[in-house]
């Protein structure tokens, strides 16, 4: 019985022991995995988020972060975002579908939202995202688009966002919508 909630636990601790965020005060640079498979850097991203996403500075290296759940940047507030490497999203549909991020608009949801103010987050044409799309749109050609497929990116109830210099590949849904921001 102790074995199965060790296990669990073990393996846990070691994804967070090779998750690569480095923090000097309120900056912090990650790295993807890259071990080789697809490992979810979204731990990762989101640690990032929590630590130096209020009067800070997060970057994200050149090479691939695989996307592989959910991400609610909420109240971030005076940050610079920067982002170089390359983001995909994972193929697991049916997780997009039950748990992706409700957005008040047409009943759909999203993928990652972005909350706050003073946010800048940029590419400098470095970035690129690829969201699987022609799965997505294989699954749902020739019928309507299912409840919880995804919006890329959804900037919400944000004051003072920029987003520039990102590029996309093959969104999930729709690549971005923005709502109750000023």
């Amino acid at each position: 019985m102790i074995v199965t909630f060790i296990i669990p636990i073990l393996l846990w601790l070691s994804q967070c022991a090779f998750a690569a965020v480095t923090q000097n005060g309120t900056a912090c640079v990650v790295t993807p995995l890259n071990t080789g498979t697809s490992a979810d850097d979204s731990v990762q991203i989101m640690d990032a988020y929590r630590r130096c996403g209020s009067g800070g500075s997060i970057e994200f290296t050149a090479g691939t972060f695989y996307i592989g759940k959910v991400m609610d940047w909420t109240n971030l507030k005076n940050v610079d975002i920067k982002i170089l490497g390359k983001w995909v999203w994972s193929t697991n549909i049916q997780y997009w579908l039950s748990n992706s991020i409700s957005v008040t608009y047409a009943g759909r949801s999203t993928a990652w939202r972005v909350t706050g103010e003073n946010i800048t987050i940029r590419g400098y044409g470095q970035s690129m995202f690829d969201g699987n799309g022609q799965l997505w749109y294989d699954q749902n050609k020739n019928q309507g688009n299912q409840n919880g497929r995804p919006i890329s990116l959804t900037i919400w109830r944000a004051k003072n966002i920029l987003v520039d210099g990102l590029t996309w590949r093959q969104p999930q849904f729709w690549l971005a919508t923005i709502s109750s921001s000023a």
